[in-house]
């Protein structure tokens, strides 16, 4: 296995089958090849996929396994999943070792838990594998940054998810989100209700009573200002407008709708609270277009630029907080 010392950032395929490897591949690639990132996942995909590019054989992690078989693009298959299970597990040990930053493919959820994997995305696998509390789903792009409350849970679910507790912890690390990326510490966070017209007094619901609960709890830490709970119809504008640095949504599609329908190609998904930077892009596997190599890079690009540019801020942070 390749040396970790040098590596700052280290690329995972998602589903070989997908879309992943190829945007990853060419991210890479329009970023000037930068040699302190390195890829996980079997040797013989990469070098494969730079022999059909016509471009350089980038630095893996693994090189021992270049005879792995490779699903076919476009052919998803619980093989494909366990090759990009073990991919996870090789940044992870890295990301350990050197506090390297991670930037993951887009996987299937169905062959992940179809392969034994025991979550339903990267995202809490990852806060089990560091070991910490929490952790918030954020999706930046620029200054247009949204962190999910809730993530990938039915809709029914979400009033009883949404606590005081859950909602401060959410702002603290949409706080230290926008700390570690530099953002104007004037302007506030928004959170939006619950309820349309963030429940109109109680007219419409009293979920929001617990949202108000829990911004107050944060608001003792959290040193930037914090408004709400503000109706989901119209926070976004003031978001889209820079009048805010951040909004909390309080559900999944309350904060992607908006998001993907103006940041769709470009957008970055980031998780919050690990001890070190993870990125994604914001699509999904794609499976459909995995064998044309005409899938859009730009996400992709974004999600590992920001790990180039962020990553060591991050580990860094982490170190001196810990001494």
């Amino acid at each position: 296995m390749t040396e970790p010392s040098q590596t700052r950032v280290v690329v995972t395929p998602g589903d070989p089958a997908g879309i992943g490897p190829f945007v990853m591949y060419r991210a890479w690639q329009q970023l000037g090849t930068p040699d302190e990132v390195r890829f996980a996942g079997p040797a013989g995909l990469w070098s494969n996929l730079a022999d059909r590019l016509g471009g350089p054989v980038p630095h893996c992690l693994d090189e021992r396994s270049p005879d792995t078989p490779i699903p076919a693009p476009g052919c998803p298959d619980d093989v494909g999943a366990r090759i990009a299970w073990r991919a996870l597990d090789q940044a992870i040990h890295c990301a350990r070792s050197c506090g390297a930053a991670i930037v993951t493919g887009p996987i299937s959820k169905e062959h992940m838990v179809a392969a034994g994997f025991p979550h339903a995305g990267h995202t809490d696998y990852l806060r089990e594998q560091f070991g910490v509390p929490s952790v918030l789903m954020v999706m930046a792009a620029d200054a247009f940054v949204v962190g999910l409350a809730t993530v990938h849970v039915p809709l029914a679910s979400v009033p009883d998810l949404i606590t005081p507790g859950r909602i401060a912890d959410s702002l603290q690390l949409l706080d230290r989100y926008l700390a570690h990326t530099g953002a104007d510490t004037s302007r506030p966070i928004a959170v939006a209700g619950v309820n349309p017209h963030a429940g109109e007094r109680g007219t419409l619901g009293n979920d929001e009573r617990r949202v108000q609960a829990g911004i107050e709890r944060a608001q003792q830490t959290v040193s930037r200002p914090i408004i709400g709970p503000l109706p989901g119809d119209t926070v976004f504008r003031d978001l889209s407008q820079e009048r805010v640095s951040a909004v909390l949504a309080m559900y999944h599609d309350q904060g992607l709708a908006p998001f993907k329908l103006l940041h769709f190609d470009r957008g970055v998904n980031v998780t919050v609270g690990l001890p070190v930077l993870r990125t994604s892009p914001d699509h999904g596997t794609a499976f459909d277009l995995a064998a044309r190599d005409t899938a859009s890079s730009d996400s992709a690009r974004a999600a590992l630029a920001m790990a180039i540019r962020y990553g060591a801020r991050w580990s860094t942070q982490r170190s001196e907080t810990e001494r």
